[in-house]
This record gives structure tokens, C-alpha cells and sequence, in this order.
């Protein structure tokens, strides 16, 4: 299918089986499944396992580009690596650019700000992309896409569509381009709300704090009197007792209400 074109990008036949540098092939894990036991679905989960599930499905017959994910897409008989990846971000929910072209979803992705050169905080659930060294494209330009599973040191468990004529894990560990990371993925948490302020409490007058001694001769009565003390009035706390304080005041003892002190 050399000749197609896709939103101004060509379309041609690729094999994107395994390439040099790309060293043994890790086992298949559905990582989501322990993460769902604990409570920790998430946008990221649900798209490594809906790629996972596609795993072993392959064109009718071999060589055809002839697959359910064309059908899917609305667009069979062509590469379909990039359909693929759209239609299991499509059915997990995600807003995803609708396009069969690799080029043409990278350069959407370039000018809306989710495109990522390299590596670089790449998580699963999102789409790599891969230029090869024998590509006839610009060295900047992608020849294939997958999902991210898990990151591996030096390089990355991915699932991808037209590999080998199939859905298949891979084991990526060299030619990388970049990756789209779609905002719904990373959904932001909902902010705390924020403390209703409480007015200070006026600065107790003298009246106030006589009134609290003087409630208190029926409850200690070695204090046979009550004072006065002046708002703003600096005293010496010698105890407290649950709400209230012993203090010092003009060669004075006597119980004041901690809720009276400025």
C-alpha cells in the first residue's frame, strides 16, 4: 500500500518486528490486575490491559493488513500500526487525535504541546514512538507507534499493533523518537478546600476578664474577692486549669479565663 495517503503523510508497509538492539523479549504480565485488587485503577491501567487483551490477534491472512482494528478505525487494507493505538485509547475513553498516519498524529501532538523527545518520564499508557535506522523518512519523522506496559532498564515493555502482521508484545531498547502523553491519563486532583478564615477574637475589656474572676468565687473559695484587669494588661501565668489560668497581677492572685487572654 505504498501509494495511500493520510492526512497529507504517506502510508507504506512496514515491518516492525523485532530490531537490532532491542535484546530479548520480557514475559507478558497484565500489570493492572494486581492494581485493581488493591484499588489503584486508573486511565493508564485500563489502557495497558485493553492492549494487553488484543495480544495474538493478527491479519486475515498474514500480509493482507487486513485486521479488526482496521475495521475499527474505518479504515482497513493499510498500516495499521497507528490505528491500532487509537482504538485502544478510543475505547478506554480517551479524547486521541484520529488519525492512521504516525507522521501525522506527531505532528499534531508537536504543535498542541503533548509531543516528548526521548524517554524522559515516560510511564505506561503512553504511545512511543520509533524511527528506524533503515527508514527512507527524515530522521525526525516516526515509522511506528506502541504503548507503553512498563519501563525495563535501558528501555521498555510496549504492546503494539502491525507487528509482524500481529498485535504483539515487544521488548523495545533502542530507536526511540518520543512519545504522546494525552492529558487524560494524568487527571488532576481535586484541590483541598481552603480554610474558612476565622475573625480574631476581640481584645478582652476589663469588665470581661472581672466578670470571669468573679464567676469563679463559687467554685474557689480561697478567693474572697474579684478584680479588674485592664485589656492589654501583661500578667504572670502560674498554672492553668482545664479553660483557666492562675496568674499574677499587681502583687495579686487570682483565676482568669484562658479564652480572655489577647
Amino acid at each position: 500500500m505504498g501509494d495511500d495517503v493520510v492526512d497529507g503523510y504517506p502510508l507504506y508497509e512496514t515491518d516492525n518486528g523485532p530490531r537490532p538492539g532491542d535484546g530479548p523479549q520480557e514475559p507478558a504480565i497484565a500489570v493492572g490486575f494486581f492494581a485493581a485488587l488493591l484499588g489503584l485503577v486508573s486511565p493508564r491501567v485500563s489502557i495497558v490491559n485493553r492492549a494487553l487483551r488484543y495480544v495474538g490477534i493478527h491479519e486475515n491472512p498474514m500480509g493482507s493488513n487486513n485486521v479488526i482494528f482496521g475495521s475499527k478505525f474505518g479504515m482497513n487494507f493499510v498500516a495499521w500500526c497507528q490505528e491500532f493505538a487509537w482504538v485502544v485509547l478510543h475505547e478506554c475513553g480517551v479524547n486521541v487525535f484520529k488519525s492512521a498516519s504516525t507522521q501525522a498524529c506527531v505532528a499534531n501532538a508537536r504543535r498542541n504541546g503533548t509531543w516528548h523527545k526521548g524517554l524522559a518520564g515516560i510511564k505506561p499508557g503512553d504511545s512511543v514512538y520509533f524511527h528506524w535506522p533503515n527508514s527512507s523518512r527524515a530522521s525526525d519523522q516516526p515509522d511506528h507507534v506502541e504503548i507503553v506496559v512498563r519501563t525495563i532498564s535501558g528501555g521498555l515493555v510496549d504492546v503494539g499493533g502491525n507487528v509482524s502482521d500481529a498485535v504483539r508484545q515487544t521488548t523495545r531498547r533502542a530507536n526511540f523518537l518520543g512519545y504522546i502523553r494525552y492529558g487524560q491519563l494524568d487527571p488532576k486532583p481535586t484541590p483541598a478546600p481552603k480554610p474558612v478564615p476565622v475573625p480574631p477574637k476581640p481584645a478582652p475589656t476589663g469588665d470581661q476578664v472581672m466578670a470571669h474572676v468573679a464567676a469563679l468565687r463559687h467554685h474557689w473559695y480561697s478567693f474572697a474577692h474579684s478584680y479588674s484587669v485592664p485589656a492589654g494588661a501583661l500578667v504572670s501565668v502560674k498554672s492553668t486549669f482545664g479553660a483557666w489560668a492562675l496568674v499574677s497581677y499587681n502583687g495579686r492572685l487570682g483565676w482568669v479565663a484562658i479564652s480572655a487572654f489577647k
